[in-house]
């Protein structure tokens, strides 16, 4: 397994961000960017998962080792709203493998892209890019017939300023009320 490379947006600013298997993480902008900043926004995005060690108790000794040399996990979080939900869309209903191929085409397609030290990074598609392209570009990068509801769901994401609506909510429920009313 390789690196990871990610661009991020922050405010007017792009980030070149890249995790490396050894736990390593770097960051470079052309842009005057504060550090804090971008470390807010890591932390916003990878999330540490704790393996319980009670959990470990139940399985097999060797199954056991090999989750404990695993750890610790990581979960790489959406950004955006956006980001999200056009994940969460794509991922329905195929494999975990062709979700993966199929989010990579989506980014490397139609993603803003930056250089540096001979490595591409990509930013995932912004709303507003998904909007303008049509449901034969998105459909050909691999969405097939979810290309309606991705774009969809861009349209009705910027037309409410929905993300910032979203945010706003005091509760986790009233939030997956809000959402469950984007149709």
């Amino acid at each position: 397994q390789g690196n990871w490379c990610r661009l991020l947006q922050m405010g007017e600013s792009l980030i070149a961000l890249k995790a490396m298997p050894t736990g390593m993480l770097a960051w470079v902008s052309s842009d005057h960017v504060n550090a804090v900043d971008v470390q807010r926004q890591v932390e916003r995005i990878f999330l540490l998962i704790p393996l319980p060690h009670h959990a470990l108790e139940h399985l097999p000794t060797r199954l056991a080792q090999q989750f404990t040399d695993l750890a610790p996990l990581i979960h790489i979080a959406s950004p955006t709203l956006g980001e999200a939900l056009s994940k969460a869309i794509i991922r329905q209903v195929i494999s975990a493998g062709q979700a993966r191929k199929v989010i990579h085409q989506f980014i490397t397609c139609f993603g803003s892209c930056s250089h540096h030290d001979n490595l591409a990074y990509y930013n995932f598609p912004t709303l507003e890019t998904t909007t303008r392209l049509s449901l034969e570009e998105l459909s050909a990068c691999g969405l097939g017939f979810k290309a309606k509801i991705v774009k969809l769901v861009a349209h009705k994401l910027l037309e409410e300023n929905f993300e910032e609506q979203v945010l706003r909510c005091s509760s986790s429920d009233e939030a997956v009320q809000l959402l469950q009313h984007l149709n």
